[in-house]
Protein backbone atom coordinates (compact mmCIF):
# COMPACT_ATOMS: atom_id res chain seq x y z
CA UNK A 1 0.00 0.00 0.00
CA UNK A 2 2.53 2.19 0.88
CA UNK A 3 4.60 1.60 -2.56
CA UNK A 4 1.25 2.30 -4.35
CA UNK A 5 1.34 5.87 -2.41
CA UNK A 6 4.29 6.35 -3.83
CA UNK A 7 4.19 5.43 -7.17
CA UNK A 8 1.33 7.79 -7.17
CA UNK A 9 3.08 10.87 -5.46
CA UNK A 10 5.87 9.90 -8.80
CA UNK A 11 3.37 10.15 -11.47
CA UNK A 12 1.67 13.16 -10.32
CA UNK A 13 5.20 14.74 -9.60
CA UNK A 14 5.79 13.73 -13.16
CA UNK A 15 2.69 14.99 -14.72
CA UNK A 16 3.15 18.58 -13.01
CA UNK A 17 6.60 18.83 -14.45
CA UNK A 18 5.78 17.85 -17.66
CA UNK A 19 2.43 20.70 -17.54
CA UNK A 20 5.40 23.39 -16.85
CA UNK A 21 7.49 22.45 -19.66
CA UNK A 22 4.58 23.05 -22.04
CA UNK A 23 3.46 26.13 -20.38
CA UNK A 24 7.58 27.52 -20.82
CA UNK A 25 7.40 26.43 -24.42
CA UNK A 26 3.76 27.90 -25.56
CA UNK A 27 3.52 31.23 -23.19
CA UNK A 28 6.74 32.55 -25.61
CA UNK A 29 4.18 32.11 -28.59
CA UNK A 30 0.91 32.96 -26.95
CA UNK A 31 2.53 36.24 -25.82
CA UNK A 32 4.74 37.04 -28.47
CA UNK A 33 3.43 40.19 -30.29
CA UNK A 34 1.96 39.49 -33.81
CA UNK A 35 3.80 41.72 -37.13
CA UNK A 36 1.44 44.48 -37.80
CA UNK A 37 2.93 45.22 -41.58
CA UNK A 38 4.42 43.05 -44.15
CA UNK A 39 7.73 43.78 -45.88
CA UNK A 40 9.51 42.14 -48.67
CA UNK A 41 12.80 42.85 -50.53
CA UNK A 42 12.14 41.50 -54.64
CA UNK A 43 15.29 41.75 -57.54
CA UNK A 44 15.03 40.81 -60.57
CA UNK A 45 16.38 37.49 -61.54
CA UNK A 46 16.87 36.87 -56.99
CA UNK A 47 15.08 34.84 -55.01
CA UNK A 48 13.19 37.18 -52.73
CA UNK A 49 14.94 39.20 -49.95
CA UNK A 50 18.09 39.13 -52.19
CA UNK A 51 19.65 41.61 -54.25
CA UNK A 52 23.20 41.70 -56.27
CA UNK A 53 25.21 44.74 -55.41
CA UNK A 54 24.26 47.62 -58.72
CA UNK A 55 20.89 45.80 -58.98
CA UNK A 56 17.84 47.72 -58.60
CA UNK A 57 15.43 46.43 -56.13
CA UNK A 58 11.94 46.96 -54.97
CA UNK A 59 10.26 47.40 -51.52
CA UNK A 60 6.90 46.41 -50.74
CA UNK A 61 5.36 47.63 -47.31
CA UNK A 62 1.73 46.68 -46.28
CA UNK A 63 0.37 47.75 -42.97
CA UNK A 64 -2.05 45.53 -40.94
CA UNK A 65 -3.43 48.18 -38.89
CA UNK A 66 -4.61 51.36 -39.95
CA UNK A 67 -1.79 53.65 -38.65
CA UNK A 68 -2.71 57.30 -37.38
CA UNK A 69 0.67 58.98 -38.50
CA UNK A 70 2.90 59.31 -41.41
CA UNK A 71 4.88 55.79 -42.58
CA UNK A 72 9.18 55.89 -41.97
CA UNK A 73 10.79 53.66 -44.01
CA UNK A 74 14.49 53.49 -43.61
CA UNK A 75 17.08 50.72 -45.32
CA UNK A 76 20.30 49.96 -42.76
CA UNK A 77 23.20 48.24 -43.39
CA UNK A 78 23.61 45.29 -40.69
CA UNK A 79 26.52 45.72 -39.14
CA UNK A 80 27.47 49.25 -38.41
CA UNK A 81 24.13 50.43 -38.71
CA UNK A 82 24.56 52.93 -41.27
CA UNK A 83 21.76 54.54 -42.60
CA UNK A 84 21.66 53.82 -46.82
CA UNK A 85 17.87 55.19 -47.22
CA UNK A 86 15.29 56.81 -45.41
CA UNK A 87 11.60 58.34 -46.84
CA UNK A 88 8.44 58.73 -45.76
CA UNK A 89 5.14 57.77 -46.74
CA UNK A 90 1.27 58.89 -46.35
CA UNK A 91 -0.60 57.24 -43.39
CA UNK A 92 -2.38 53.95 -44.97
CA UNK A 93 -2.50 50.47 -45.19
CA UNK A 94 -1.14 50.62 -48.25
CA UNK A 95 0.25 48.24 -50.14
CA UNK A 96 3.12 50.47 -50.85
CA UNK A 97 5.80 49.21 -53.36
CA UNK A 98 9.66 51.70 -52.99
CA UNK A 99 12.42 51.19 -55.53
CA UNK A 100 16.18 51.78 -54.90
CA UNK A 101 19.33 50.62 -56.05
CA UNK A 102 22.14 48.70 -54.23
CA UNK A 103 24.88 51.10 -55.61
CA UNK A 104 28.46 50.48 -55.61
CA UNK A 105 30.37 52.13 -53.22
CA UNK A 106 26.98 52.69 -51.00
CA UNK A 107 26.04 49.39 -50.34
CA UNK A 108 28.32 46.44 -48.99
CA UNK A 109 28.13 42.46 -49.50
CA UNK A 110 26.24 41.51 -46.45
CA UNK A 111 22.99 41.68 -43.94
CA UNK A 112 20.90 44.90 -44.17
CA UNK A 113 17.98 45.39 -42.81
CA UNK A 114 14.29 47.45 -43.88
CA UNK A 115 12.45 49.81 -40.75
CA UNK A 116 8.94 50.64 -41.08
CA UNK A 117 7.95 53.12 -38.11
CA UNK A 118 4.54 54.39 -37.59
CA UNK A 119 1.82 55.11 -34.89
CA UNK A 120 -1.30 53.51 -34.15
CA UNK A 121 -3.73 53.51 -31.24
CA UNK A 122 -1.65 56.17 -29.37
CA UNK A 123 1.53 53.40 -29.89
CA UNK A 124 4.55 53.03 -31.81
CA UNK A 125 5.45 50.81 -33.66
CA UNK A 126 8.34 49.13 -35.59
CA UNK A 127 8.40 46.54 -37.53
CA UNK A 128 12.23 44.83 -39.18
CA UNK A 129 12.96 43.08 -42.11
CA UNK A 130 16.16 41.92 -43.18
CA UNK A 131 17.86 41.33 -47.16
CA UNK A 132 20.82 40.52 -47.78
CA UNK A 133 23.53 41.51 -50.37
CA UNK A 134 25.54 39.46 -53.13
CA UNK A 135 28.17 40.09 -54.92
CA UNK A 136 27.44 41.49 -58.37
CA UNK A 137 28.64 39.39 -61.89
CA UNK A 138 30.95 40.59 -64.42
CA UNK A 139 31.66 39.50 -67.68
CA UNK A 140 35.44 39.54 -69.29
CA UNK A 141 36.03 39.53 -72.94
CA UNK A 142 39.30 39.16 -74.91
CA UNK A 143 40.52 40.57 -78.43
CA UNK A 144 43.63 40.14 -80.19
CA UNK A 145 44.90 41.84 -82.58
CA UNK A 146 46.17 38.96 -84.57
CA UNK A 147 45.28 35.45 -84.57
CA UNK A 148 46.93 33.65 -87.21
CA UNK A 149 50.66 34.71 -87.67
CA UNK A 150 52.50 33.30 -90.47
CA UNK A 151 56.43 33.22 -91.54
CA UNK A 152 58.73 32.13 -93.68
CA UNK A 153 62.85 32.63 -92.48
CA UNK A 154 65.96 31.94 -93.30
CA UNK A 155 67.53 28.97 -91.77
CA UNK A 156 69.33 29.64 -87.99
CA UNK A 157 66.67 32.65 -87.79
CA UNK A 158 63.86 33.44 -86.22
CA UNK A 159 60.55 35.14 -87.21
CA UNK A 160 59.44 37.76 -84.19
CA UNK A 161 55.82 38.78 -83.61
CA UNK A 162 54.17 41.01 -81.09
CA UNK A 163 50.32 40.71 -80.53
CA UNK A 164 48.21 43.49 -78.57
CA UNK A 165 45.94 42.07 -76.20
CA UNK A 166 42.44 43.78 -75.17
CA UNK A 167 40.70 42.58 -72.29
CA UNK A 168 37.22 44.41 -71.76
CA UNK A 169 35.05 44.05 -68.78
CA UNK A 170 31.26 45.15 -68.21
CA UNK A 171 28.83 44.48 -65.54
CA UNK A 172 26.86 41.41 -66.67
CA UNK A 173 23.64 42.73 -65.04
CA UNK A 174 24.11 46.23 -66.96
CA UNK A 175 26.46 45.87 -69.75
CA UNK A 176 27.89 49.18 -68.22
CA UNK A 177 32.12 49.67 -68.58
CA UNK A 178 33.68 48.40 -65.26
CA UNK A 179 36.70 50.68 -64.19
CA UNK A 180 38.95 49.63 -61.80
CA UNK A 181 38.86 45.75 -62.56
CA UNK A 182 42.09 44.45 -61.71
CA UNK A 183 42.95 41.85 -64.72
CA UNK A 184 45.87 39.07 -65.12
CA UNK A 185 46.82 38.14 -68.01
CA UNK A 186 49.18 35.05 -68.61
CA UNK A 187 50.21 32.73 -72.04
CA UNK A 188 51.32 29.10 -72.46
CA UNK A 189 54.34 30.42 -74.48
CA UNK A 190 55.90 33.66 -75.32
CA UNK A 191 56.08 37.28 -72.99
CA UNK A 192 53.03 38.93 -71.68
CA UNK A 193 54.44 42.76 -71.08
CA UNK A 194 52.49 44.49 -68.56
CA UNK A 195 50.54 41.03 -67.53
CA UNK A 196 49.07 42.67 -64.92
CA UNK A 197 46.69 45.85 -64.41
CA UNK A 198 43.41 47.71 -64.26
CA UNK A 199 40.85 48.45 -66.85
CA UNK A 200 40.12 52.46 -67.88
CA UNK A 201 36.96 54.22 -67.74
CA UNK A 202 36.36 52.42 -70.52
CA UNK A 203 36.32 49.00 -69.06
CA UNK A 204 39.62 47.89 -71.10
CA UNK A 205 42.95 46.95 -69.88
CA UNK A 206 45.50 46.56 -73.06
CA UNK A 207 48.59 44.29 -73.00
CA UNK A 208 51.36 43.28 -75.07
CA UNK A 209 52.47 39.43 -76.04
CA UNK A 210 55.61 39.05 -77.82
CA UNK A 211 57.45 35.67 -78.84
CA UNK A 212 60.30 34.54 -81.02
CA UNK A 213 59.96 31.30 -82.85
CA UNK A 214 62.49 29.35 -85.29
CA UNK A 215 61.66 27.63 -88.60
CA UNK A 216 59.62 24.47 -88.68
CA UNK A 217 57.22 26.04 -86.00
CA UNK A 218 53.82 24.89 -85.95
CA UNK A 219 51.49 25.71 -82.55
CA UNK A 220 48.59 27.08 -80.76
CA UNK A 221 49.14 29.51 -78.50
CA UNK A 222 46.58 29.97 -75.73
CA UNK A 223 46.26 33.36 -73.98
CA UNK A 224 44.49 33.32 -70.64
CA UNK A 225 42.81 36.00 -68.37
CA UNK A 226 41.48 36.32 -64.93
CA UNK A 227 39.46 39.47 -63.94
CA UNK A 228 38.11 40.21 -60.35
CA UNK A 229 37.17 43.51 -58.20
CA UNK A 230 35.73 43.54 -54.35
CA UNK A 231 32.22 43.02 -54.20
CA UNK A 232 31.98 41.03 -57.74
CA UNK A 233 32.20 37.56 -58.60
CA UNK A 234 35.59 36.12 -60.61
CA UNK A 235 35.45 35.59 -64.48
CA UNK A 236 37.76 34.11 -66.98
CA UNK A 237 38.26 34.68 -70.51
CA UNK A 238 40.87 33.28 -73.12
CA UNK A 239 41.85 33.23 -76.78
CA UNK A 240 44.33 31.18 -79.20
CA UNK A 241 46.73 32.46 -81.37
CA UNK A 242 48.12 29.80 -84.30
CA UNK A 243 51.74 30.34 -85.21
CA UNK A 244 53.31 28.46 -88.46
CA UNK A 245 56.76 29.45 -89.07
CA UNK A 246 58.81 27.87 -92.36
CA UNK A 247 61.91 28.15 -93.66
CA UNK A 248 62.84 29.60 -97.05
CA UNK A 249 63.60 26.84 -99.19
CA UNK A 250 67.60 27.37 -100.21
CA UNK A 251 69.57 27.93 -103.20
CA UNK A 252 69.47 25.14 -106.19
CA UNK A 253 72.55 23.06 -106.15
CA UNK A 254 75.41 24.39 -108.83
CA UNK A 255 76.61 21.39 -110.94
CA UNK A 256 79.85 20.38 -111.30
Amino acid sequence: MEKLREDRKLAASVAIAAAVCIVLLVAPLLLAEKPRAEVEVLAEGCRPNIVRLTQSYRVKIRLLEPPTSDIRVEVYEYVSNRTLESTTLPGGLGPYELEFKAEEGKYSIGLHSIRVEWNSGGRRYLEESFFTVIWAELDATMELSQTELEAEVEANTTANFTVTIQVKVVNKLTGSPLKGVNVRIVADEGEVHNETGVTDENGVYTALWNASFTPNATKTISIRATAFKRGYSIDTCSAEIKVSVTQKPSGEEKGG
